[in-house]
């Protein structure tokens, strides 16, 4: 007796799966306009059609994915977004989110983000900042912190070592680190 049990898919379900898999995108307008419902549809991995086409490289596809109801965060152990990165598609990573608002802080099952993959410049995964024409913008705060200057002494004559953090004065210039929140 076989461990993995044979589960047979309707006809329509293998043809967009085996569709989604090769990046037939004909096949795929044809399927979903007869039975919508298909974009939601997993295969034996658990990859919906949006993975696929992230995988692949295929932003049309993940276009007409997401305009069709998928779920631009749906987790199969990793997002689209993880495997766009995962396979080096800078574009796809960049329609995911700057089009599609893909979530960048989903963690895989490996407890990684979908940067964490990516090879090329991080760049990619900060939102451009628009002008805002009534709309609310989201951007970046950015807090400056001085470092304490830090003196360090020997007393020759006590054998002692004097440890001493000074905050510089506002007036002078210093080291300042930056951190993005």
């Amino acid at each position: 007796m076989s461990l993995f049990h044979r589960v047979s898919l309707d006809p329509l379900e293998k043809e967009w799966l085996k569709s989604c898999a090769v990046g037939n995108m004909a096949a795929q307008r044809r399927l979903l306009a007869q039975e919508p419902g298909l974009v939601l549809k997993k295969d034996f991995i658990t990859f919906t059609a949006l993975h696929w086409a992230a995988k692949h490289g295929r932003e049309d596809a993940v276009d007409m994915m997401l305009h069709s109801g998928a779920d631009v965060n749906v987790r199969s152990g990793y997002t689209a977004l993880h495997l766009a990165s995962i396979h080096g598609h800078q574009d796809v990573v960049q329609t995911l989110i700057n089009t599609h608002n893909a979530k960048t802080s989903i963690r895989d099952y490996h407890g990684k983000m979908a940067v964490q993959y990516w090879s090329g410049s991080t760049d990619v995964f900060d939102k451009p900042e628009s002008q805002s024409g009534g709309r609310c913008v989201r951007r970046r705060r950015t807090q400056r912190y001085a470092l304490p200057s830090l003196l360090l002494s020997r007393s020759r004559s006590q054998g002692q070592l004097n440890l001493e953090f000074r905050t510089p004065p506002q007036s002078c210039s210093h080291d300042a680190l930056d951190l993005h929140v």
